[in-house]
């Protein structure tokens, strides 16, 4: 995903880049460059998390019980999803990533297809627990 902008070089009396800078188009013309206006307000969002911890893993107790071996894979695969997509949303937000460059694709996928693999990983080994017999003690 490619943010539009104007990268600002600065060059000191060496000839080298002593500041490099990025701005929005929207703000070139603009001298304030807060972020100002945008987005969820803080007040908003904290609440909402609050509540959303305290409340995912009771539901999935109360739905799936305490002893079940999918709760603890849902809790950890959940609350991760959560943490992941936040992550995500903040590389593709301040152009950590750029996708137009062949590297920084490669990685974000590599990132997506390692969640995916260890999630489905994981849950194979729960079902492989869960159905395959073993006898201990022989």
């Amino acid at each position: 995903m490619r943010f539009g902008g104007v990268i600002n070089l600065t060059k000191g009396a060496t000839g080298k880049i002593v500041r490099f800078s990025s701005v929005k188009e929207s703000d070139m013309g603009n001298n304030n460059h807060t972020n100002q206006g945008n987005g969820i307000h803080p007040l908003v969002v904290i609440p909402l998390i609050l509540v959303v911890v305290f409340a995912f893993p009771r539901f999935l107790v109360f739905k799936l019980g305490a002893g079940n071996p999918w709760t603890s894979y849902f809790y950890q695969y959940g609350f991760g999803l959560m943490i992941f997509i936040i992550g995500i949303w903040l590389i593709l937000k301040t152009g950590a990533c750029d996708c137009e460059r062949e590297r920084d694709c490669q990685w974000f996928i590599i990132l997506l297809a390692g969640y995916v693999f260890f999630a489905v990983m994981h849950a194979a080994w729960i079902m492989l627990a869960l159905s395959v017999p073993y006898l201990g003690g022989i």
